[in-house]
């Protein structure tokens, strides 16, 4: 959805196949800079629940609730961590497609930043 051409056209589509879902950032790179196509895709009041998505955090939530009336959002809550790894071969990389990627790098959902979003929900 966020990169097709027509957004009516594709939003009408997904009616016709019974999605019950659709996350979007509303063919933005992040879901606050989309918000005017999310607050769109609400306002059709369909029986597909939008659900924004894409760089949602603690310092763009409440505009992209208030902007969108979207009901639903959804955020990694990534953060990163080094990995414990003694051993590492720099020379073989092992799932790493270039050099800005850390393949020592944990990422994961962080509990706080859950919580920090639930309290803003």
């Amino acid at each position: 959805f966020d990169v097709c051409a027509d957004w009516k056209w594709c939003f009408k589509q997904i009616e016709e196949l019974n999605i019950d879902k659709l996350l979007t950032s509303g063919q933005k790179k992040s879901a606050y800079e989309g918000r005017d196509l999310i607050a769109k895709l609400v306002q059709l009041k369909t029986r597909v629940g939008i659900i924004a998505g894409a760089g949602v955090n603690n310092t763009n939530l409440e505009a992209i609730l208030r902007e969108t009336q979207c009901k639903e959002f959804h955020s990694s809550c990534r953060v990163s961590r080094e990995s414990k790894m003694k051993f590492r071969r720099l020379d073989i990389p092992m799932g790493a497609s270039n050099d800005n990627q850390n393949e020592f790098l944990i990422k994961y959902t962080d509990k706080n930043k859950v919580a920090e979003l639930v309290n803003i929900y």
